[in-house]
């Protein structure tokens, strides 16, 4: 599974190479968004851009199940490193 981040998946679109992408890691990965990233893909939308239709019909949005959400939570909360100080 290969997280795309806006600008990563903004520029795989603009340049029409989605499915050219997906091919090359077909074998063994695939490409998803998340939520936060289909959010602020709706943004250029707004302002007349079609680029991220692109990435809506040929990317996937993960979508985290509560209980998965809740143990990383959990992991993150019970981890010494992520302290900031």
């Amino acid at each position: 599974m290969i997280v795309t981040d806006t600008d990563f998946a903004s520029v795989l679109a603009k340049a029409e190479i989605i499915e050219l992408v997906k091919e090359l890691f077909s074998k063994k990965h695939y490409l998803i968004i998340t939520p936060k990233v289909y959010e602020e893909l709706e943004v250029p939308k707004e302002y007349g851009y079609t680029y991220p239709d692109e990435i809506f019909n040929n990317i996937d949005v993960l979508i985290v199940e509560s209980r998965e959400q809740e143990l990383y939570i959990d992991m993150i909360g019970s981890n010494p490193g992520s302290e900031q100080g």
